[in-house]
């Protein structure tokens, strides 16, 4: 467990000094920014007091001096209390809160409306300080009948704690009826004895700018911690037997500190400087009071460390920092920069101790620019000077137009866009990009950004009920032999009602939305109408010839001279054999058959429908041989004759010529084969076949006349 010591200490200051007094409510977390002092870590801070407007800071002098111009108060009422001037000797906020045990034990009255704030901390010494001051209305009317009173406990790791708030040397509590100058028989009375350790007490009864009628001098108090560790600590201050005159506790800006932390100070500089700017090449020693050891924000471990760079300087103890010393450059005062045409530029150069001069010859360290062009200013601190030159633009202001406020049809989308050049655009949907699409109503807003000049446009969309936009698809609109179809609307504008007319189809009529397995079992080409209609008006949709039933091809196989021919002519084909299966590369009108066997062919139109043929069967089949061995086929240059050649000559034979669809065309015989004839070409471009029949010898040719 913890041990806790506790000493006091207390300081009396006196200045006769006129000034405003200036009161701000804090939260319990601001209350404690502008309360911890170096070497304190604060955390966990909780106002634990009757209301918010209890916790405040304070700042200016007031007449007579409270000799801290800023600090923090704790009032039993309304804070704003303390900044009052009027001559009012009873002055409070009666709030209606309780009270806290032990300042009711400490004053020996029932509190009321407590004012309290409490919070962790870590300290980096093993000695906390703090100072403070009590302040009441109470004073002096009320002294010996009222006693409002202040205290602070401070708790051990146990959760025990003790009451640490007495007069110097003394367990006596600090409230009204323990520091005074006796009592008064009218309000507004200053006091006149006897004296109730009135050493301590300063008479306010015609202070023109601190409120209280009365006050006590500043005491500091001390405690004993143990360093690194965390502890809790609670303030607070009441009213005694009644709500009505306000007391404060006021504590001076950065009071509660460790005792002997750690302090940072710069070389040659006055002491609580707190900026230090430096010249080019030149270095700032920051030196640190004597402790165990230090370890600086930068990450030195001596006491005195040599800087050249610019940043925030502090050590760091348990976690707690000691006072910062920011360290600047001399240098780089303004960059060359930008502004929106039609705005302005204001800049400021401010430096510790500076003194300015600008191209113009104005001397104040903030400078506002309006035009474009190169300017410098000359900064000095008196060690050191520096001159700035930097060149100041303009930058185009955005257009952003979303055009005139228009109406969106309900059901439909709009596209809303704006230039697309720029540089960057943010949607009040949230969206980035230069355009979106939008399906509903409403009030759209776009702000458009070239670099840091920006623009915004606003355009308000009214809904509007349409009359319906017909639209449909199908789940086919071209095939072959018979299927049913399914149809979808896609209508827009919200329809609620629908006629669809198929002429051809089983089905020709339906008032269904999506009306599904319309059948087509008839060949030919069928138009589809839909009509669509909401509580405005109708749409119709007609789609002549949109579904297209096509009947397969009939394919049929004639057989000459050891081929198969295929027709009708103009399809796609493939030639198979029953047991054997599709014959590799027989994909052309004929087929010139080398065995026995069954064939058939399927066969696919333009239209993608599918045929096959019956079986052919086919028997004797001449033994071939290649066209090396017999007859070779190619046409003159006029592409008016083909030349045959054949080998060998002199047998009686029979010459025969087929076009692509197995038909005929040419027939030589004789008895005498000749080794060359001319044949007079009187078909077309096309595929050929060319069979010569000699000595139950059969050769074959196919060749291509382009």
């Amino acid at each position: 467990m913890k041990k806790t010591l506790f000493s006091i200490l207390f300081t009396c200051f006196i200045d006769a000094c006129f000034a405003q007094l200036n009161v701000s409510y804090l939260s319990a977390s601001q209350f404690c920014q502008h309360l911890a002092g170096p070497g304190i870590t604060i955390i966990n801070a909780v106002n634990s007091g009757t209301d918010p407007s209890q916790l405040a800071s304070f700042s200016g002098n007031s007449s007579p001096s409270i000799t801290y111009a800023q600090g923090v108060l704790i009032a039993t009422g309304d804070a704003m209390v303390a900044a009052d001037t009027s001559y009012n000797y009873a002055a409070g906020t009666a709030l209606g809160g309780g009270g806290d045990a032990d300042l009711s034990g400490a004053c020996n009255q029932q509190t009321k409306d407590l004012g309290a704030v409490e919070f962790d901390f870590i300290s980096a010494t093993d000695t906390v300080e703090f100072t403070f001051m009590f302040a009441s209305e109470e004073y002096n009317y009320w002294v010996g009948l009222k006693n409002d009173v202040c205290g602070a406990r401070l708790y051990n790791a146990g959760g025990g704690y003790a009451n640490i708030i007495y007069l110097p040397s003394s367990f006596t509590a600090v409230c009204v009826n323990n520091v005074n100058n006796g009592s008064v028989p009218n309000v507004g009375d200053p006091s006149g004895g006897p004296c109730t350790n009135c050493q301590y007490f300063h008479d306010n009864t015609y202070g023109t700018s601190f409120k209280y009628n009365g006050y006590t001098d500043w005491f500091t108090i001390k405690m004993a911690v143990t360093p690194c560790d965390t502890f809790h600590f609670w303030l607070g201050i009441a009213d005694a037997q009644d709500f009505i005159y306000d007391s404060a506790i006021l504590l001076p800006e950065n009071s509660f500190k460790a005792a002997g932390a750690p302090e940072i100070a710069a070389t040659g500089y006055p002491a609580g400087t707190d900026t230090v700017s430096l010249c080019n090449g030149d270095t700032a020693i920051l030196t640190a009071t004597p402790a165990a050891g230090y370890n600086w924000s930068n990450g030195a471990t001596t006491q005195s460390v040599a800087v050249t760079q610019p940043g925030t300087y502090y050590i760091l103890t348990c976690g707690t920092k000691s006072n910062q010393i920011t360290v600047e450059n001399f240098t780089g005062l303004v960059t060359d920069t930008s502004f929106c045409t039609g705005d302005t530029l204001s800049v400021d150069v401010s430096v510790s101790n500076g003194s300015y001069l600008w191209q113009d010859n104005t001397t104040s360290p903030q400078y506002t620019f309006s035009a474009t062009g190169n300017y410098w200013v000359q900064v000095s601190n008196g060690s050191c000077a520096f001159t700035d030159t930097f060149h100041i633009s303009t930058m185009q202001v955005p257009l952003a137009s979303l055009g005139n406020d228009t109406t969106l049809c309900n059901g439909l989308t709009l596209t809303l866009s704006v230039d697309s050049s720029y540089s960057g655009y943010l949607w009040s949907t949230g969206a980035t990009s230069s355009s979106i699409v939008i399906n509903t109503a409403g009030t759209y807003t776009v702000t458009v950004m070239n670099g840091s000049c920006t623009s915004a446009d606003t355009i308000s969309i009214s809904p509007l009920n349409c009359a319906p936009f017909v639209m449909l698809q199908s789940s086919d609109t071209g095939f072959c032999e018979k299927k049913c179809l399914d149809f979808t609307d896609l209508s827009t504008n919200n329809p609620v009602s629908w006629q669809w007319f198929f002429p051809g189809a089983d089905s020709t009529f339906s008032t269904g939305q999506n009306p599904a397995g319309i059948c087509y079992n008839s060949y030919g080409s069928f138009d589809v109408t839909l009509i669509a209609c909401n509580s405005i008006m109708c749409d119709t949709l007609f789609l002549p010839g949109f579904i297209n039933v096509y009947q397969s091809p009939a394919v049929s196989v004639v057989f000459s001279n050891d081929t198969l021919f295929a027709s009708p002519p103009g399809l796609s084909y493939q030639w198979f054999t029953i047991g054997g299966g599709m014959i590799a590369g027989a994909t052309s009108a004929y087929l010139a058959v080398q065995d026995t066997g069954n064939y058939y062919v399927t066969a696919v139109d333009s239209n993608g429908c599918p045929g096959s043929s019956a079986p052919f069967y086919i028997t004797g089949v001449h033994d071939p041989v290649s066209h090396q061995e017999g007859i070779t086929v190619s046409h003159d240059p006029l592409g008016e004759n083909l030349v045959v050649n054949a080998f060998p000559a002199g047998s009686a034979y029979r010459l025969l010529l087929y076009n692509s669809a197995g038909q005929l065309i040419s027939c030589r015989e004789g008895t005498q084969l000749p080794p060359q004839q001319l044949i007079p070409l009187k078909a077309g471009k096309g595929v050929y076949l060319a069979v010569l029949l000699t000595n139950s010898r059969l050769f074959r040719q196919l060749f291509f006349l382009y």
